[in-house]
């Protein structure tokens, strides 16, 4: 080798070498798990219709602290209660308007470190796990989530696509992530009515969780996701190969709205008709992703034919493929995605039975698998 020609090697080391450093580590996965299927087999420890003297009616948004203390909203009184392990009553607090730490319209409710955090129409309402109000954060345009009292994720929409960016609220800057697809719409209008409804089991759409400063994102029409820490950095993604997105069945398509309410009445036939005429033939990859504190990366799959079962794709903290997850509920009850927690070895869910009257929370015993 030449002098020269061992320098020119020698610059090209220098070069690649820190595109090396910063490049993204992505990680392929085959459509397969590796480790086979993982069962989580929920057994039922208890089951209440009541929070203190008032009925358990409408539930939306649980969560569990790791001191064991659930928290749920009670959308029919715009309030949280707060329960203890064994499903007694130890508070509630929050109420309906529009002053500071009321509750107008609650789009979800999450537990951020030591703080319990509702998520209202513009603005997050900012409590102490004992139900005291801290204070409210406004910001405009659309959140997917708080990161931590300090910063949010925030996603725009424009004609080449949907933009997720981290937002600081004490001097609003904003750093871009990513840009992903536009999520795909359904629409009907009828007697001065427009309506657009997300449903995350029928349409494509911008999915993501936070937890331990670590962020993971993605669009559900492909099946790739990304890890992201608080500063705007993406460390890496994985993604599955080899999967088709899911035919939906017609009965399906018939049945969804069926129930669907607007301003408390259920929707009309021809509001339904337009909404069944825009669903797609093939569901979203995945419909939720869950980081469970143990570093598992649960990511839920649509389902649209077993009521009481939801499937999960288990990943390990890194990426890899490790489980097909599979969630069956004792008894046939309702598996209720829009009520629901995993915790530990707990599942939490509002759900029926086909024993119940009506939907009762319930705490489940679940097995989960270890990280090795």
């Amino acid at each position: 080798m030449t002098k020269t020609t061992y320098v020119q090697f020698c610059m090209a080391v220098l070069i690649v070498f820190p595109l090396l450093l910063g490049a993204e580590t992505s990680i392929v996965n085959p459509a397969e798990p590796l480790n086979g299927v993982w069962e989580f087999k929920p057994v039922q420890e208890w089951s209440v219709e009541e929070a203190g003297e008032e009925i358990i009616s409408s539930v939306e948004f649980i969560n569990i602290h790791r001191n064991g203390t659930i928290y749920f909203f009670d959308y029919q009184n715009h309030k949280i209660v707060a329960l203890d392990q064994q499903g007694k009553k130890l508070f509630a607090f929050g109420r309906k308007g529009e002053g500071p730490g009321e509750i107008k319209s609650a789009w979800d409710m999450s537990l951020v470190g030591d703080q319990v955090a509702v998520h209202d129409a513009g603005s997050y309402h900012l409590f102490d796990l004992k139900g005291n109000y801290i204070k409210t954060i406004k910001y405009s345009g659309e959140s997917e989530g708080l990161i931590s009292p300090a910063m949010m994720l925030k996603s725009e929409e424009a004609q080449d696509g949907q933009s997720l960016s981290i937002i600081k609220f004490k001097d609003k800057s904003a750093v871009l992530l990513k840009k992903v697809a536009s999520p795909t719409k359904l629409l009907a209008q009828g007697g001065g009515i427009r309506l657009r409804v997300r449903d995350a089991n029928v349409v494509t759409g911008l999915k993501t969780a936070c937890r331990h400063n670590t962020i993971i994102f993605g669009q559900s029409a492909q099946y790739k996701l990304y890890v992201a820490n608080p500063s705007g950095k993406i460390l890496r993604s994985f993604e599955v190969k080899g999967r088709s997105r899911p035919e939906i069945p017609e009965e399906y398509k018939a049945s969804r709205f069926n129930r669907l309410k607007l301003n408390g009445s259920l929707l009309g036939k021809g509001m339904i008709n337009q909404l069944v005429k825009c669903m797609p033939d093939r569901g979203p990859y995945f419909t939720d992703v869950f980081i469970h504190e143990t570093g598992l990366v649960l990511v839920m799959l649509p389902e649209y034919e077993n009521k009481s079962a939801r499937f999960f794709d288990i990943f390990s903290s890194k990426g890899r493929y490790l489980y097909r997850g599979v969630m069956q509920l004792p008894d046939q009850m309702d598996f209720n995605p829009h009520a629901f927690v995993i915790s530990g070895n707990t599942l939490v869910m509002f759900t029926q039975g086909p024993d119940d009257d009506e939907r009762t929370l319930k705490k489940f015993k679940i097995k989960l698998p270890s990280l090795k």
